[in-house]
């Protein structure tokens, strides 16, 4: 290989390494937020009547969940993080007295948000939310593993970073001003003793089949019944 060639790739690498670094994130959320679908979908949102209403919210994992509940919307968009989600969240008015099921996480990882970035992202979630209901019960799902590797992350670290934000998730308390309560949704039942996702239940390596979204709709309602 000439000089050429060493000095372009060499330049390559520092340019890989300098986006997957500092830009990924933004641009990965940027995609999301210009795209028609997320858009298209977040201005339907936003012009619904949250009446007494339960609510759903969070990425593609969540958007097809279905509860056993009266009175419940599903407002999830694929694609969302945390970061994304406050923006949008910032524009809802809450009833008081509601629950809310909140599955998000995993794009944050998959978009190489930093583990300190998306445990400040999730505070700030729940802190607004906190600061637009009183009297209500915010349920918030542990993040899926994966069971599948990627061009810009690894099934591993990708899935050692999901197990870390457990922890910290089932750790968090919610210092609230409304006197609403926090209550951590456990998805122990998906992962093997690698701690990656159960293949079956994903045809992907990321979302849920339609055999996983029984089984994960069946955990969520019976966290209701059980509490």
């Amino acid at each position: 290989m000439n000089r050429g060639a060493l000095i372009c790739l060499g330049l390559f690498l520092l340019f890989f390494m300098f986006y997957k670094s500092f830009l990924r994130t933004n641009h990965m959320e940027s995609t999301v937020l210009n795209s028609e679908s997320y858009m298209n979908k977040a201005k339907l949102y936003k012009k619904f009547k949250l009446k007494n209403q339960n609510v759903i919210i969070g990425d593609s994992r969540s958007v097809d969940l279905s509860l056993k509940k009266s009175n419940v919307i599903n407002l999830s968009i694929g694609g969302e993080t945390i970061n994304t989600l406050c923006q949008r969240i910032d524009n809802y008015n809450f009833d008081d007295s509601i629950f809310f099921v909140i599955g998000i996480g995993i794009n944050d990882i998959l978009f190489l948000s930093s583990k300190d970035e998306i445990i400040l992202n999730y505070y700030k979630l729940l802190n607004l939310i906190d600061s637009k209901t009183h009297n209500s019960v915010i349920y918030i799902c542990e993040i899926l593993p994966i069971n599948i590797s990627g061009f810009f992350f690894k099934k591993n670290s990708t899935n050692l970073l999901v197990n870390e934000l457990n922890v910290f998730l089932n750790s968090i308390t919610l210092k609230s001003h409304n006197s609403n309560t926090l209550s951590v949704i456990s998805f122990e039942f998906f992962k093997n003793q690698k701690y990656e996702l159960i293949s079956k239940y994903s045809d992907d390596g990321v979302h849920l089949d339609s055999l996983g979204l029984v089984k994960y709709d069946s955990i969520i309602n019976n966290k209701f019944i059980n509490e």
